[in-house]
């Protein structure tokens, strides 16, 4: 087996080890913290969210993947990459002092005020992670990155948790997430590399800040149309609405949230480090499979079992959002595959083509919410799946024209997988109506589940053999690794 997919495999198997015991804690806590917050309460967070989490993309401005995709990287580079990070992050934390009385008046929500210079704080933080976690990513270090990220993870879990019970509301879950923050920043530099300063030698930057600006600009404009929805709901349809919305999507893209920044972490620092190697092909077909065959029947899985499991979950309350998740659901493989060729792109150097296809998004993704918003939140969310649909194939086609790759290998790579989750929902559906269920709602999600499990795996048989040929593999290979 090459060494390239050795590594793969070995990333993949030590981070997703890592996040699965995390969420063992992190999906139960979410489950009980959401039960005793209110829409209003997920409005809130789910806005300082989406204005932090692009300006996080800001703060780095791309250069820590220069600093992966840079072959030999040295210490004075890692000074200029920390001091530009702080630098850029000092600033964001101004303009929230000074702007966030405004946004918190054009969303008629007095709250946001202290509340975004709170999570803006976080930003300051995570300066002080920026070099020691690239450097972690771009040698592998993959075992003593998912140590760091396991433990910040229980603890933002014990203290979200914690605070919700005695009554701390929304400040419960940004209070949990400055402690992980906080435990990031200590383990990082405790266990990682920590010689880092700031600099005010510049020389021979050029090259890392070409880079990183193609990618900032990318990243920027991905970070934007990924919180268009919540920004434009939330001034359109008020805040009980956008705390619906904000549950919903936040349980449609669990699966998602916690395996997307694993898989592009992996698939960047290795496939960087063979960008001129015409194995990369082999190893992309092999993963694109990989993704197809578990991430459609997982999600169209989520959009079956959402009537029963919404309300044994997270109470009766919040039954609005069943919809929009069964919705939500069909666009969240399509939205990973897309972030994974996405980082394929990256990781050859060519970043600003992935600049020009999140412009192509954008438009795609403004143009769905708009017009649904003349409507109901339900046409809003239509309107933002059909749109991100259209728009993925366009660039998918595009992508692979760029890299050289045939688009009907790629389309037969999601085809058989898509073909046999819809069919795994339709005899699901048509099965657990014939079966008697019983009272207990949890043995009737069970049972949902088994069939599913059964019913996809027929059909793989049939309809994937190559797809469930890369699966027995994959688990051959990682049991010879142990």
């Amino acid at each position: 087996m090459s060494s390239l997919k050795n590594k793969i495999i070995s990333g993949l198997a030590w981070s997703s080890m890592a996040k699965l015991i995390a969420q063992l804690f992190s999906w139960v806590s979410t489950f009980v913290v959401i039960r005793y917050l209110e829409p209003t309460d997920y409005a809130i967070v789910g806005l300082a969210f989406a204005f932090i989490g692009f300006f996080y993309v800001l703060s780095e401005f791309g250069l820590a993947d220069a600093l992966i995709q840079q072959q030999d990287t040295t210490e004075k580079n890692c000074d200029q990459v920390f001091t530009s990070t702080l630098l850029l992050n000092t600033v964001i934390f101004i303009f929230f002092i000074a702007a966030s009385n405004l946004i918190a008046d054009f969303y008629q929500n007095i709250a946001l005020n202290q509340v975004l210079i709170f999570v803006a704080a976080n930003l300051l933080l995570s300066s002080f992670i920026v070099i020691p976690e690239t450097l972690m990513n771009k040698e592998m270090l993959f075992k003593k990155r998912a140590l760091i990220e396991t433990l910040a993870s229980a603890f933002n879990t014990l203290v979200t948790l914690g605070l919700a019970l005695v009554g701390f509301g929304y400040w419960s879950i940004l209070i949990g997430q400055a402690v992980n923050m906080l435990i990031r920043v200590i383990l990082f530099n405790t266990l990682g590399y920590s010689r880092y300063k700031i600099t005010t030698d510049f020389t021979e930057f050029g090259g890392l800040f070409n880079f990183g600006a193609y990618t900032f600009a990318s990243r920027a404009i991905w970070a934007f149309y990924n919180k268009l929805d919540v920004l434009i709901i939330g001034r359109v349809f008020g805040s009980q609405l956008l705390g619906i919305y904000t549950v919903s999507l936040q349980l449609a893209s669990m699966p998602l949230d916690k395996i997307s920044g694993t898989i592009n972490q992996v698939a960047f620092s290795a496939f960087s480090q063979n960008s001129v190697n015409n194995e990369n092909e082999q190893h992309f077909l092999f993963s694109l499979r990989l993704l197809s065959v578990t991430l459609f029947p997982v999600f169209i899985g989520i959009a079956v079992i959402a009537p029963s499991l919404v309300p044994l979950l997270i109470g009766d309350k919040w039954l609005e959002s069943v919809i929009i998740i069964q919705i939500l659901s069909l666009i969240m493989p399509l939205k990973l595959i897309s972030s994974f060729v996405n980082t394929f792109i990256a990781s050859k150097g060519d970043a600003k083509f992935n600049l020009k296809m999140s412009l192509l998004y954008l438009g795609f993704i403004t143009i769905g919410i708009t017009i649904g918003s003349y409507g109901d939140i339900i046409d809003t969310v239509i309107g933002l799946v059909a749109c991100y649909t259209l728009c993925f194939f366009l660039v998918s086609y595009l992508s692979m024209k760029k890299i050289k790759y045939s688009f009907g290998v790629f389309i037969a790579c999601l085809r058989g997988p898509i073909i046999c989750a819809l069919l795994m929902w339709f005899f699901v559906c048509i099965l657990s109506s014939q079966i008697p269920m019983t009272l207990i709602p949890v043995f009737n999600i069970l049972i949902m589940m088994a069939l599913g499990v059964l019913s996809y795996t027929v059909l793989s048989l049939a309809f994937a053999r190559t797809h469930v040929n890369d699966v027995m593999a994959l688990f051959t290979q990682t049991k010879n690794l142990n």
